[in-house]
């Protein structure tokens, strides 16, 4: 163990359900019903290029060929580790005390979803800082899930926050009331990046459902970034990673930060066009409208086909993971740290179907 606090190397794991740029986390089974008991909707929908049926249904291999080279650039390899039984216990004891009605299955994937992306992803945390991960985690997946129902209570939740006002939703005052929590945690410049990204997302949750209507306009190639900068809970994630009372200043991977912050957003949009389908597929989404993700609001911007933007995707992340490994290389402790996140973020949910 490093005296610092952090195992080396890492000792992560795999991850069940991918953190979604756009929507973060996201179930495991979406599509499916919501925790009001309505019809879940997914993604909302944009006006996107139109695709042909064929391509998409014989383009099996080459993103088979995308993903391997995602997987190799980065340098990918398999581990694991066991669950951790107490943040388990605990997560079950914080869901069910929500009292908002939910059914038992949505229960458990609150349950499920926090607790292995906290001990795994973070596994070389403290057990409050995965605690605290894990309810992160699960108030987020609420959230996303009150846009369908009660888009209101998005809007209002920056202005409520600032004001000390209680919010629409009693899983929102306890997002409140974590959050405010964090410099406990983490350092000043994590608890930054916390609360601004939290209020972000939320914001940039409103913005998705407020404008499922708006016609995506070919040229506008900034906004696909915008939305995913908005909507995405980024920062917060990678602050996640640098808990406080590991080095005394944020000086040594304050640098990293931007480069990580991409790696984490891009990543994840891999892994949402890689669970569009069980073969990879845009297809079925092209079909069904199901497009308001960031290949193919890129797609439609650049006006190119989405395979095409996801591959200069994976590239980019490549290049990143490349630069990042350059930058760690000279600081032992950094590069373990970076190596082992690298090995269980969402890079699990694309390999596992990568035979």
């Amino acid at each position: 163990m490093l005296t610092s606090g952090y195992p080396q190397p890492p000792l992560f794991g795999q991850i069940l359900y991918p953190i979604d740029s756009s929507r973060i986390p996201v179930p495991p089974t979406p599509g499916t019903s919501s925790y009001y008991g309505g019809s879940s909707q997914g993604a909302i929908e944009h006006t996107s290029s139109t695709c042909d049926a064929a391509t998409f249904e014989d383009s099996d291999q080459e993103i088979r060929s995308i993903m391997l080279h995602f997987l190799q650039g980065c340098r990918y390899q398999n581990v694991s580790t066991p669950p951790d039984e107490e943040l388990r216990h605990r997560m079950r004891l914080e869901v069910e005390s929500w009292d908002v009605g939910l059914l038992p299955k949505h229960a458990e994937c609150f349950i499920e979803t926090g607790s292995h992306f906290a001990e795994t992803a973070y596994g070389h945390t403290a057990p409050e800082h995965r605690f605290f991960v894990a309810r992160y985690t699960a108030y987020f997946l609420y959230a996303d899930d009150i846009g369908q129902h009660h888009v209101e209570a998005l809007k209002q939740f920056p202005r409520r926050f600032m004001n000390g006002e209680p919010q629409m939703n009693p899983i929102l005052d306890r997002l409140v009331d974590l959050v405010k929590s964090a410099h406990e945690l983490w350092t000043d410049v994590g608890t930054d990046a916390i609360i601004v990204g939290t209020l972000e997302a939320i914001s940039g949750f409103y913005l998705e459902y407020a404008t499922h209507d708006m016609v995506i306009k070919p040229g506008a190639v900034r906004y696909p970034d915008y939305l995913r900068l908005r909507s995405g809970i980024d920062p917060p994630y990678v602050a996640f990673v640098f808990m406080r009372g590991w080095r005394s200043t944020a000086e040594s991977y304050l640098q990293l930060i931007p480069d990580m912050e991409f790696w984490v957003g891009a990543v994840n949009d891999v892994s949402r066009a890689h669970t569009m389908s069980s073969r990879l597929s845009f297809y079925k989404e092209e079909k069904e409208k199901e497009t308001a993700n960031y290949v193919h609001l890129r797609a439609a911007v650049e006006r190119l086909p989405p395979l095409v933007i996801l591959r200069k995707l994976a590239d980019e992340i490549v290049e990143t993971t490349h630069r990042l490994d350059r930058l760690v290389d000279d600081d032992v402790e950094l590069a373990a740290l970076w190596r082992g996140y690298v090995q269980v973020s969402v890079i699990p949910a694309v390999s596992s179907h990568i035979a």
